[in-house]
């Protein structure tokens, strides 16, 4: 395997290992650990967002949520430019994100 191989690979592990534990996550955004352990006890799968959580409600089980979009443009300008992110064109990106 050669570098260039080995260092995609760890980059999408980093991007798959985000992505999973935010999904896992998801449903228990902004609740305290006591809520979470008396609403799910352990979190040991893909729940759907609850009805009464203000940031996950609705949502599908296994959704990722913005700390995923928002790191897929952020590795994606780092992509486009070399490694090096202009905050300028951040800004503008995190912009367009949420006005979709």
């Amino acid at each position: 395997m050669n570098h260039a191989t080995r260092r995609t690979d760890r980059a999408l592990g980093a991007f798959y290992g985000l992505a999973l534990g935010d999904a896992l996550g998801m449903p228990t955004q902004i609740m305290s650990r006591q809520a979470i352990t008396a609403r799910f006890g352990r979190v040991t799968g893909f729940e759907p967002g609850p009805p009464d959580n203000p940031v996950a409600a609705g949502m599908p089980a296994g959704s990722v949520t913005d700390d995923t979009e928002q790191a897929v443009i952020v590795g994606q300008l780092l992509i486009g430019s070399a490694g090096r992110i202009d905050s300028v064109q951040l800004a503008s990106e995190l912009l367009d994100w949420e006005k979709a």
